[in-house]
């Protein structure tokens, strides 16, 4: 911004969630015109770092968790007050472009592997044997449901999506003696993965004797990895009484 600018940096008071991540501003202005504890920031001159700028626009008393705390704020803002070098790394690729489609050249289509997708058939040998295919299988669910008795286990290169609009569903309907989830990643310790999740619905199946919670996802994976358009949720098919479950876990992800 120019020297002497009275406008903000980051102004925002819309309707829709705003997020920014590791951008460099320079000003001797203002940076925001609300931070954590609804005051101005003012920037120092020189170049700063926004480490990370989020706004939602609930108003509500519920009280989410950042970083392990419990919070209300409707805006979080860390920025680095000491001096910024020029980064010589390349810039932030955009993951959008890389998201792969169902007509690309190697995709598996999990029904030519004998899924079913009836919602009553087990689909899921069909389903873990596309995956274990290659390293880097893309694993393609067209639309239907696909009842699956175990968990699925991607990867740390796997990418795994449906139809959009949530038309790829996969059906949990299994127990377990410990809490387990209808899909899971490897570990990533080093947090090289590039997992893909995208476009697919889990439904969890609430018919059990041993009373287990069977959850959604549990993400154990960062670097390039990536989830869009996913979720979780119950059907309760006989028996309602069940334990609270983790729709999505995220453990170890080291920033996926």
């Amino acid at each position: 911004m120019p020297k002497g600018s009275r406008q903000p940096i980051i102004r925002n008071q819309r309707d829709g969630d705003f997020y920014l991540r590791d951008v460099t501003v320079e000003t001797d202005g203002v940076i925001a015109d609300r931070d954590n504890s609804n005051q101005t920031r003012k920037g120092s001159g020189q170049l700063q770092k926004i480490d990370e700028y989020a706004y939602s626009p609930d108003s509500s008393e519920i009280a989410t968790v950042v970083n392990g705390q419990r919070s209300n704020d409707r805006v979080r803002l860390s920025i680095s007050d000491g001096p910024v070098a020029a980064s010589t790394a390349p810039l932030t690729r955009r993951s959008w472009e890389s998201l792969v489609s169902f007509d690309e050249a190697g995709v598996i289509d999990v029904q030519t592997l004998g899924a079913k997708g009836d919602g009553r058939s087990d689909d899921t040998s069909a389903i873990q044997r596309a995956i274990d295919r290659t390293a880097d299988a893309k694993v393609f669910l067209p639309r239907g449901d696909y009842r699956i008795t175990k968990p699925l286990v991607l990867g740390l290169r796997t990418r795994l999506f449906g139809v959009p609009g949530f038309r790829s569903r996969l059906v949990a309907d299994f127990e377990a003696t410990s809490p387990e989830y209808a899909i899971r990643t490897v570990a990533d310790p080093a947090g090289s993965a590039s997992t893909y999740l995208g476009d697919i619905a889990v439904i969890l199946l609430d018919d059990t004797e041993k009373k287990t919670s069977i959850g959604g996802v549990l993400w154990q994976v960062g670097g390039t990895s990536m989830g869009r358009q996913v979720a979780a949720g119950t059907s309760w098919r006989a028996d309602p009484s069940s334990k609270p479950r983790h729709f999505f876990k995220i453990s170890g992800a080291r920033a996926g």
